[in-house]
């Protein structure tokens, strides 16, 4: 059974969950007992087919009664089936170059909303629904029961729609199956380890781009590249990021900041693409006491916070299919950032001022590009969401464990008032982002940020 079981699973991915279903059935109707599936399956065959067939049926009983399905539901294993298959037909259904695909899936939906609501499972994976029905039909028909007309038309439309999901999941698996992805800002921090994990990411193919390869506020530029690179996701990371020099040059900052991802925007728009901006936790005055949500108004108080705002307003109104990530206190193992002055200054100076009352949260750009290839890979869910690192502290805190990380003893880390130390633009206060919703709708799980620290002193070293 093994056997069949890793044939179809090389040859239909859809054939085997319906044939694990059908095995997990099987099971069940012996009680989940190895004695009963002996007399009643396993006599039946060839006296050399036993041995195998007695251990692949005893490790599938066993892992029902593991995981609770011995009299309902299905072994994590087959499960996992859907996830997978949910985040590739998310993936195709949202890029232009599958038009025959979301054909398909768009006549197979009626069939899939009716099902779930005669079922009372609005809520059930349209996915799992369609495998549902098709297991069904497949009873009756052994059952030799008749099965109507409407049904059978449900079944057509459904059957043709999974056998295409089916036949990219195989090419997705033989890594024939690409997606076309621009990354701007690529020399910044975050563009920087966007690159390094592209390797982890070889489904797709990827755009990494800088000022000197497109220039994101030229209009003429953008739109020609985005049409001759069929672009299908822009994950938008450049931006203009000099707090204090914003506030003397503000046409500057809502250059690159807003129009420039509006022009983005407005062409991934017109070319059935979708969007990801990176955006700030300066949308906020840093006024609160408790993490922000999503949920909670902007309201910044630097030119920086305002033009990133608008960069946000932008991009939503003008991609459908679209995210903003507000991060905060980004570092790298790229460019100059916080962590790299410390350290340098830590081995420079005897004593070290920072300011202790701007309390937030670190995020490593190495996690952060993770979560975004996750979102990618998952398949974008409209809005906005949260991330950085796991944890509070504040600038002191933070400094104070990048010393003692580092091994820097010689020098003493004195806690500052943010007035005794003079800038341009408004800082916030408090920034605690909550990062609930982008846990919970993309299954990211989020390190604390004195861990991810260790795992930088470490890349670095």
């Amino acid at each position: 059974m093994n056997q069949i079981a890793q044939k179809l699973k090389e040859k239909n991915i859809a054939e085997y969950l319906i044939y694990m279903w059908q095995e997990e059935d099987l099971i069940r109707a012996n009680h989940c007992e190895m004695e009963e599936m002996e007399a009643n399956v396993i006599a039946r065959y060839p006296e050399d087919q036993r041995p195998a067939m007695r251990e692949w049926y005893g490790n599938l009983i066993t892992m029902m009664s593991e995981e609770g399905v011995r009299e309902k539901g299905h072994l994590q294993i087959n499960k996992n089936i859907i996830i997978n298959l949910t985040e590739l037909h998310n993936l195709l259904s949202s890029s232009p170059k599958f038009p025959f695909y979301s054909a398909a899936y768009f006549k197979a939906l009626p069939f899939i909303v009716e099902l779930r609501n005669k079922g009372g499972k609005k809520e059930e994976p349209e996915l799992e629904t369609c495998f549902e029905a098709l297991y069904g039909v497949f009873l009756l028909r052994l059952q030799k029961k008749t099965i109507s007309d409407g049904t059978l038309k449900a079944i057509e439309a459904i059957s043709s729609f999974l056998s295409m999901l089916a036949n990219y999941y195989d090419k997705d698996r033989k890594g024939e199956l690409k997606l076309d992805e621009l990354v701007t800002g690529a020399n910044g921090q975050l563009g920087n380890e966007m690159q390094v994990l592209a390797k982890e990411n070889p489904q797709h193919t990827y755009y990494f781009t800088d000022v000197r390869e497109l220039d994101i506020c030229n209009k003429e530029a953008v739109w020609a590249y985005i049409s001759e690179k069929r672009i299908e996701m822009i994950v938008n990371c450049a931006a203009y990021t000099a707090v204090d020099k914003a506030e003397d040059d503000p046409e500057l900052a809502y250059k690159l900041n807003c129009e420039a991802p509006k022009e983005l925007a407005r062409a991934a728009q017109f070319h059935d693409a979708a969007m990801i901006q990176v955006s700030t936790d300066y949308v906020f005055d840093g006024t609160a006491h408790t993490p922000y949500t999503e949920e909670c108004d902007p309201c910044p108080n630097s030119v920086y916070g305002t033009t990133k705002l608008e960069g946000e307003y932008a991009v939503l109104n003008n991609c459908e299919k679209s995210a903003v990530i507000r991060t905060a206190w980004l570092y790298s193992t790229f460019g100059n950032n916080f962590v790299k002055t410390m350290i340098r200054l830590g081995k420079e100076r005897d004593s070290l001022g920072v300011v202790f009352d701007q309390i937030g949260t670190p995020t490593y750009a190495n996690d952060l590009a993770r979560a975004i290839y996750t979102i990618i890979n998952k398949g974008i869910v409209r809005g906005v969401y949260h991330f950085s690192n796991e944890g509070v502290c504040s600038w002191y805190d933070f400094t104070v464990a990048i010393h003692r990380l580092a091994g820097i003893t010689s020098c003493k880390v004195k806690p500052l008032h943010t007035a005794e130390y003079p800038a341009k633009a408004n800082r916030p206060a408090y920034s605690v982002l909550d990062k609930t919703k982008i846990k919970t709708t993309f299954g990211i799980e989020i390190p604390h940020w004195e861990e991810s620290l260790d795992e930088w002193m470490k890349k670095m070293n």
